[in-house]
């Protein structure tokens, strides 16, 4: 499974990546999840860092204040989830994108669905939201694809 990341800065202001803990984020504020190219790997910190700078860099060009922003970004596992975004992108009516299946599960239900839950059976469960809070909270996450990443989210 790919990760999330976040960059933050140290107390020498130098530049942080950290994974983020999917089962413990929340969305509460406007935030940009880029789902990166084919070549940005868990293990790649490098890549991971410029595609959050890029981000980072379009956001803060972007009108209004955008201070309160989160801006993540999405890596792949390794070579392997190409072959098998490759299999989506062959046949999308039978094939599905695991990751997008964990990003919807971390990123999507909780601000759709409360105390949304998925069992070891894969049994999901929970309770939908009045359909003006779950509009209101869907108005703060926006997911930016390139490459892979556009396979991803489809």
């Amino acid at each position: 499974m790919g990760k999330l990341w976040q960059r933050s800065r140290d107390d020498q202001d130098q530049s942080r990546l950290a994974a983020v803990d999917l089962a413990a984020l929340k969305i509460d504020r406007p935030s940009v999840i880029f789902l990166t190219g084919f070549f940005t790997y868990d293990d790649t910190p490098e890549y991971i860092a410029g595609a959050l700078k890029t981000m980072e860099d379009l956001v803060d060009k972007a009108p209004g204040d955008t201070s309160n922003t989160n801006v993540y970004a999405w890596s792949h596992a390794g070579l392997k989830e190409v072959f098998n975004l490759a299999a989506y992108d062959a046949m999308p009516s039978r094939r599905a994108s695991h990751n997008g299946f964990d990003l919807a599960k971390a990123l999507i239900m909780p601000l759709v669905a409360e105390g949304f839950t998925q069992n070891e059976n894969g049994k999901v469960s929970g309770t939908p939201l009045p359909l003006d809070a779950a509009r209101k909270n869907l108005r703060n996450i926006t997911f930016f694809g390139y490459s892979a990443g556009t396979i991803t989210a489809q």
